[in-house]
């Protein structure tokens, strides 16, 4: 409830040359969406079972199936034509699947939400994803429409409209796999509209309800509450909570010699946010030391470029703060590796503007530094 871009300007022809790809693309998607939903408007009256393949743990290939439901008892699903007899219902247990491959959307109101979504048209994918709600085929679809239209209206500051949104996913799937989702972005929008007690209690439920739901549970609660509590100004409590949940994640990515491990790779972002947690409540209670030394707890592990970046960026502004020659060094070389190690357009963005400060309001003017130095800081902000 999870662009700046520094680029160099396009000639004339170019930009006329992505106008004319951007409408032609704009206009295949809609002539597939419109090919694919010709029949949205009695799409309703249709069977919501989809068909998809599921990625069982073990097993050497993927599963064909038509799938019913995904709750959080499992699934449930068919081997064959779900309108024969003969394919009975069969269920698989959350434990026994990796996840669920569903083929391509075939909602037009859907499929042009996304494109709205995309393109930061959220007032008008909302539209089209609540209609889906009604036109889509596919159960997912719908699933999918209504959390989609739910972030949207978050996006847009309307918090009321998406907490109903969510309440009406809810009664019409009350057992759904997505009940963590719902449950956490509902805790966001009363946290937007400043109903802290009802965040609050959402992401205690998310918590509380942990060891039976499983998955984001503990996490997005936690993040949940950490977000509520900064602020209230309550860091402390935020750190009592989330350091000690930090170091169980980073310890379970390490191996008995303290080495990273490649399968632990992928939970290495769920470190990072829980670890970013605890870095910007010891940096508000004056604690800078602290928090640096959390955020080098993560950037350390393998995680991805974009994470590496958005770390030592925050590493950067934190290493500047008190403005000393050593700081304003090891900050400069904290930004040069969030624009140069391969994050994302906003990050690197940020990362080059705070480098390029950092060289003109500081290090070229420190006369702790010498010419030489301070020559070589100039030429590394021009290569950027």
């Amino acid at each position: 409830m999870y662009q700046n871009e520094h680029r160099n300007k396009p000639c004339l022809a170019t930009g006329l040359v992505a106008l004319m790809a951007k409408d032609c693309a704009k206009l295949l998607l809609l002539a597939v969406a419109l090919a694919a939903g010709a029949t949205s408007a009695s799409a309703s009256t249709a069977s919501e079972i989809a068909p998809g393949s599921i990625i069982k743990k073990g097993a050497p290939q993927p599963i064909p199936a038509w799938i019913e439901a995904q709750s959080l008892d499992g699934l449930t699903y068919y081997l064959g034509d779900p309108t024969n007899q003969a394919n009975g219902k069969q269920q698989m247990g959350r434990d026994k699947y990796l996840r669920v491959e569903f083929q391509e959307a075939e909602s037009s109101d859907y499929i042009v939400g996304n494109y709205d979504f995309e393109q930061g048209k959220f007032e008008k994918a909302a539209e089209m994803y609540k209609k889906a709600t009604a036109s889509a085929k596919w159960f997912w679809e719908i699933e999918d429409s209504y959390l989609r239209s739910a972030e949207c209206r978050y996006r847009l500051g309307h918090f009321d409209e998406a907490i109903a949104l969510l309440k009406e996913y809810s009664t019409r799937y009350p057992n759904s796999v997505h009940v963590i989702d719902v449950i956490a972005r509902s805790g966001a929008c009363k946290q937007g509209k400043g109903d802290l007690d009802g965040a609050i209690a959402d992401f205690t439920q998310l918590v509380q309800h942990a060891d039976d739901w499983g998955g984001t549970a503990k996490r997005d609660g936690l993040l949940g509450l950490s977000k509520v509590y900064q602020q209230q100004k309550q860091y402390a409590k935020v750190i009592d909570m989330m350091l000690p949940y930090f170091n169980t994640l980073r310890n379970a990515v390490l191996t008995t010699q303290g080495t990273p491990t490649i399968a632990a790779s992928a939970q290495i972002e769920e470190v990072a946010l829980v670890g970013e947690s605890v870095s910007d409540a010891q940096s508000a209670l004056g604690k800078i030391t602290d928090a640096i030394d959390t955020l080098k707890k993560i950037y350390l592990l393998p995680a991805s470029t974009e994470t590496q970046a958005r770390l030592h960026l925050a590493s950067a502004r934190l290493l500047m703060k008190d403005n000393s020659t050593a700081g304003n060094i090891s900050a400069f070389d904290q930004a040069l590796l969030a624009a140069t190690v391969g994050g994302d357009p906003e990050t690197q963005a940020a990362a080059v503007k705070l480098a390029r400060d950092l060289v003109v309001q500081h290090l070229d003017v420190d006369k702790a530094i010498s010419d030489k130095d301070r020559k070589e800081y100039r030429g590394y902000i021009s290569s950027l």
